[in-house]
């Protein structure tokens, strides 16, 4: 699966894009905002046009993995 992210910037705008498959690509937005002495990382997950609700969901548990591995490596 490929990844890229939109060009560094300094304003925590962390969008990216997710290729599942060849010639596919998936815009994913995402923010880490400043909150008191941390912060929040802010994830929008669409459901694609003709993607299934089981098929969402799946995909909604594997970003609830990858964010909760993210948090537990910034705590650290």
């Amino acid at each position: 699966m490929g990844l890229r992210f939109v060009e560094s910037n300094h304003l925590g705008v962390l969008d990216h894009y997710v290729s599942p498959a060849r010639g596919a690509e998936v815009y994913v937005p995402m923010r880490g905002l400043p909150n008191g002495s941390g912060s929040d990382v802010l994830f929008t997950l669409f459901q694609l046009p003709g993607m299934s609700d089981k098929k969402f969901a799946e995909d909604a548990g594997f970003v609830t993995r990858d964010l909760e591995t993210l948090k537990r490596v910034l705590e650290r």
